[in-house]
């Protein structure tokens, strides 16, 4: 998880909750072990360009990306081809 979660205790989605050196080395890390790495909730303007740059391979909740984020972050996911999970409805409680 890069950045927090929006309805679960827990740390805040406006917050990085790793260094940068921390992501890049779990990154680094994965394929070495056959892993792919997904990140989870990087929602926050900080959160989703580091993951990138770190060599993520995927982001969820893309529509919330989507509405926060300027066409410069977008347009770095689709360069390097991150996959995007998109979160259509999120918060709904019975």
């Amino acid at each position: 998880m890069v950045t927090g979660r929006e309805l679960a205790p827990g740390p805040v989605s406006d917050r990085v909750q790793y260094r940068y050196a921390e992501l890049r080395a779990l990154a680094d890390e994965a394929p070495a072990r056959g892993l792919t790495v997904m990140t989870s909730d990087a929602t926050c303007t900080r959160g989703l360009p580091e993951a990138v740059s770190a060599g993520f391979d995927g982001i969820e909740h893309g529509l919330i990306m989507a509405a926060q984020h300027d066409a410069c972050v977008i347009d770095a996911i689709a360069e390097v081809g991150v996959d995007v999970a998109v979160t259509l409805v999120s918060g709904l409680r019975r």
